[in-house]
């Protein structure tokens, strides 16, 4: 398939995996300077959907999961029915 592809799309698809690892790697830096329940839940969050917009739903999961966690502990409905959903959606409950 990827002989297919110029080197444009080569260097874009390039592109979004750098940009995916950075911003994961801005999101595990937040991570390790808060230790708010609800903080984490939101970090957890915004990586599963980056993973997810990426189609890496392994991932995605295990990031939801946590969000999902957290978002039990600290009590947020909103990104606990948006977690459960998920999940659902992607057979992990």
């Amino acid at each position: 398939m990827l002989s297919r592809l110029g080197s444009s799309s080569i260097d874009a698809i390039a592109l979004i995996a750098l940009s995916l690892e950075n911003q994961i790697k801005a999101l595990d830096r937040q991570l390790s300077q808060t230790d708010d329940p609800l903080a984490r839940a939101r970090i957890y969050l915004q990586a599963a959907k980056l993973y997810s917009a990426s189609e890496e739903i392994d991932e995605a999961c295990f990031f939801m999961t946590q969000a999902f966690i957290f978002a039990v502990d600290t009590g947020d409905k909103k990104i606990e029915q948006e977690a459960r959903r998920f999940l659902k959606e992607n057979g992990r409950i």
